[in-house]
């Protein structure tokens, strides 16, 4: 689930109505989404978690945010998600994006 898009979050103002309701939300938007209510996404989450079709498989596999560290793109993948990764490039520690980012959070490689 995209909770970036737009048309997610009309989406989930309807199909998740009491969840928000009950959080005093009557329209989610990316203010909400990435603001610092974690109680309001937690909420998301779970719904979208516990959401199945009628042979009891999951619909979503996980959920797709910006970082509110920044412009990073996140994904939250759900417990029981088969993840496969096509790793067809090697990652070192040396490499600009790496050391970028390991200088952005004051983190130290070793």
């Amino acid at each position: 689930m995209d909770i970036e898009a737009t048309a997610t979050h009309t989406f989930v103002t309807e199909a998740a109505a009491s969840i928000l309701a009950g959080r005093s939300v009557q329209n989610l938007d990316v203010a909400l989404v990435r603001g610092q209510g974690r109680l309001l996404t937690r909420a998301i989450a779970g719904w979208a978690y516990a959401q199945a079709d009628s042979n009891g498989d999951p619909l979503y596999a996980g959920i797709r945010y910006v970082s509110s560290l920044g412009d990073f793109e996140c994904w939250a993948i759900f417990d029981g998600t088969r993840v496969i990764l096509d790793a067809t490039e090697n990652v070192s520690r040396a490499d600009s994006p790496v050391v970028e980012i390991a200088a952005l959070f004051g983190l130290f490689l070793r």
